[in-house]
């Protein structure tokens, strides 16, 4: 599985939410990589601008943007190419 970069920012209610819903899959798949990329660093500021990102949070694998805002749990799973629910 590649590497999940989840643009965040300080203090948003729905990249927490969105974090502990990535935990909770990673529990389940542990060749799930996450790594949480803040909005106000450099490299956040140019992957969001890279990007275009217009939402928080912002999950990105291989360079592709596969979900943007408060994601789901069911819908998350979806969009990392799990099932969702599923082992």
């Amino acid at each position: 599985m590649p590497v999940v970069r989840v643009i965040s920012a300080l203090g948003c209610l729905p990249c927490e939410r969105v974090k502990l819903r990535l935990e909770e899959i990673q529990a389940r798949h542990a060749d799930l990589t996450v790594e949480d990329v803040d909005m106000l660093t450099d490299e956040g500021v140019a992957l969001a601008t890279h990007h275009r990102v217009w939402a928080l949070p912002t999950l990105i694998i291989a360079g592709t943007i596969v979900a943007e805002g408060d994601v789901d749990l069911p819908d998350l799973e979806a969009a990392l190419g799990f099932v969702p629910g599923g082992n």
